[in-house]
């Protein structure tokens, strides 16, 4: 047996009414309920599944660059949804993930990797990515370049 990495990126629409408290944030409510589906394991969870759009990629077959795109894809920071029906184009963040490619080099940091995220990223959008914000995706593009 092998052990491959996949992005899947799964896509629904769902109408729900949510009762929100004052100063309770829709989307912070919205991914807790869907969280806490998930993890019981629920009925209500797999039917909601049932309904979406499931894609799928084997990064075994991707090069680095693609690999680089498609962690910064989904990071998506501002929710463009690259590649979505509804969202923006799938190539939206690539000449910023191009940049980042190029700069790579295996005896980068994950620390590294993730000041280079936020640097192109405030080079693009001209907003401030903090290291807390940028690590997480900065650890997947460090795994892809030493796997």
């Amino acid at each position: 047996m092998k052990r491959v990495e996949a992005e899947v990126n799964i896509y629904l629409t769902k109408h729900m009414t949510i009762e929100l408290e004052d100063g309770e944030d829709l989307d912070d409510k919205v991914w807790s309920i869907v969280v806490s589906w998930e993890s019981r394991n629920d009925e209500r969870y797999e039917k909601l599944l049932l309904g979406a759009r499931l894609e799928s990629d084997d990064t075994e077959e991707m090069n680095l660059k693609q690999k680089v795109r498609m962690a910064i894809n989904r990071f998506d920071p501002y929710v463009l949804m690259p590649g979505h029906p509804d969202g923006a184009p799938l190539d939206e963040y690539d000449c910023l993930s191009d940049r980042i490619y190029r700069k790579l080099t295996p005896a980068y940091t994950v620390e590294q990797i993730g000041e280079l995220i936020g640097q192109e990223f405030k080079r693009s959008f001209e907003q401030d990515f903090p290291l807390s914000e940028t690590i997480h995706v900065a650890q997947w593009i460090y795994e892809y370049i030493h796997d």
